[in-house]
């Protein structure tokens, strides 16, 4: 058997790597986290003509690589799971390209220590796809998601009863906007639905307790990677505090039915304290 010099290996190792159909990339696991090695099809992903290419898109930095609305919850899930002893981390993300164009992918991370560059992080990226982030839900919305065309328009139930007529005008020219509009009182932890899909509606009808109602949801309907975050977005124990000082906020999230979508909430009554205590809780699908 024939024993291969370092340089032997390397070159077969480096070789091998570029010709594989996933990204692969190292970077350093501290400080400015610089990117040290980038394969073809990493590269070709973010629709870059070479590494120099790459590299000025990127800023040569893992930073640089992701989508900037995701950047922290990606860093602080990787942090999350190394901190567990996990030797693998996973993660999906948005990355956008050279051409601006917005893709997720699913991201495989290795933390080792390379005797001369230290802590680092050798990672295999993949281009994600809807399929791929789907959580197991139960039979009955399986079902009733595979029955629903993709391209089909969305069936809405409005509910206006009890509301003034300056409410309905209001509520009835902003809904086509939205999937879901959710009327919350905030205090009495009540829901009243005012748009939804017959999905929603079926599944969480037209109105209730709130602290119920948002758990029960957010496990059907948002991506694993990104239920931690919708649920301290939906937190109604400490909304009030979040919308202290605005009338609005809002966030990105990845949803199993509709893809790429945006929460918010807003505040439509105070109380004498200036406290938020009813609010609107809308969704909109992203076309990105």
């Amino acid at each position: 058997m024939k024993i291969l010099g370092e340089d032997q290996k390397k070159s077969l190792v480096y070789n091998g790597i570029d010709m594989m159909d996933a990204g692969y990339f190292i970077y350093r696991a501290e400080g400015d986290e610089e990117i040290l090695y980038a394969n073809k099809a990493l590269i070709e992903l973010y629709e870059c003509d070479g590494i120099e290419d790459f590299m000025e898109l990127t800023k040569g930095s893992f930073m640089g690589m992701v989508y900037s609305e995701d950047l922290d919850r990606v860093k602080d899930s990787i942090k999350q799971q190394i901190s567990t002893g996990k030797k693998i981390d996973k993660v999906i993300y948005r990355i956008k390209t050279k051409n601006k164009k917005i893709k997720y992918i699913e991201d495989f991370g290795a933390l080792y220590t390379d005797p001369d560059e230290g802590l680092l992080f050798g990672v295999t990226i993949f281009p994600g796809t809807s399929e791929l982030v789907k959580p197991d839900i139960d039979e009955k919305i399986k079902e009733k998601l595979k029955n629903e065309s993709e391209d089909a328009t969305i069936t809405i139930k409005n509910h206006f009863t009890g509301l003034n007529v300056e409410d309905k005008v209001v509520l009835s020219s902003i809904s086509a906007s939205y999937n879901s509009i959710h009327v919350i009182d905030i205090e009495a932890d009540r829901y009243k639905e005012i748009r939804s899909t017959e999905l929603l509606h079926s599944y969480v009808g037209s109105e209730g307790i709130v602290s119920e109602m948002f758990p029960k949801i957010m496990s059907i309907a948002c991506s694993p990677d990104y239920l931690d975050d919708m649920m301290k977005f939906v937190d109604m124990s400490t909304l009030q505090d979040r919308l202290a000082d605005t009338n609005f906020i809002d966030i990105d999230f990845l949803g199993v039915i509709k893809g790429w979508t945006k929460a918010s909430f807003f505040v439509t009554k105070r109380n004498e304290h200036n406290r938020a205590v009813k609010v609107l809780f809308v969704t909109k699908t992203l076309d990105i």
